[in-house]
């Protein structure tokens, strides 16, 4: 025998909004594009401007820079975890972008640019990947999707703030 119990329904006008939690998760088409990657242009700590894919793993916990012409997988210099990112600044968010210019090639763009910054290693400097794009839309495109899964991971409480600064910075 099955019992019905008297189901009250709450008065619309008694729900306290200041409450009520969305729970947005990372749309398919957000997370189909960092998974996948996109062939881009990565400065590394020397200066020397490298064509590499840039991606996340499936769950969207790291972040990865590798070589296109390799199977290897990527350095450990240039990985992140979301939970270490410490910033990511658009434009020259690093030293190391100063130092790709030279003799016969100028300075990268900084509105083509962004560096996603991550935790102090050995030698005392960030750990960075310092990313150049094709155009300033494919730039402001990652930085506004990593921003959605850093806020992802912050609204579950699984990682600390991170500094997300979207207007181009140039160091002189």
């Amino acid at each position: 025998m099955i019992k019905k119990g008297n189901v009250q329904l709450e008065n619309i006008e008694e729900v306290p909004y200041a409450k009520i939690e969305l729970n947005e998760p990372i749309s398919s088409s957000v997370k189909n594009f960092l998974t996948s990657g996109k062939i881009i242009k990565i400065v590394n700590d020397n200066g020397d401007i490298k064509e590499m894919q840039l991606y996340f793993n499936q769950d969207l916990t790291k972040v990865f820079a590798k070589s296109i012409r390799s199977n290897l997988p990527p350095k450990w210099k240039y990985t992140i975890e979301i939970k270490n990112i410490k910033s990511i600044v658009k434009g020259h968010g690093t030293k190391v972008f100063k130092k790709a210019g030279g003799l016969f090639r100028s300075i990268p763009k900084a509105e083509n640019c962004f560096s996603i910054i991550g935790p102090i290693v050995e030698n005392g400097k960030h750990k960075s990947i310092n990313v150049i794009c094709n155009s300033e839309q494919d730039a402001n495109r990652w930085i506004e999707f990593i921003e959605k899964v850093v806020n992802y991971f912050q609204k579950k409480k699984l990682i600390n703030f991170v500094e997300i600064i979207k207007e181009t910075q140039v160091l002189k």
